[in-house]
């Protein structure tokens, strides 16, 4: 965890030296910088997925079908 948030901190320095910001510009940068560890995580159990199965959470994720929908397209 460490490495990351002294990633998240880095770039945040950077950004400040840029050009100033305000408060709320600074709270955008810190939501979008939560959860990205758990990202990295996830994309590194995903690459280990077979296929189907990353279909499978495609089609349940990305495009809101229901198990049955994804049975009638996968033809399981």
């Amino acid at each position: 965890g460490w490495f990351f948030t002294t990633i998240k901190n880095k770039n945040i320095d950077n950004i400040r030296k840029q050009s100033r910001m305000s408060y709320i510009e600074m709270s955008d940068i810190f939501e979008e910088t939560e959860g990205f560890e758990e990202k990295i995580v996830m994309r590194g159990l995903l690459d280990k997925l077979s296929e189907k199965n990353k279909k499978v959470l495609q089609l349940k994720y990305e495009m809101n079908l229901n198990s049955r929908q994804i049975g009638e397209i996968l033809g399981i």
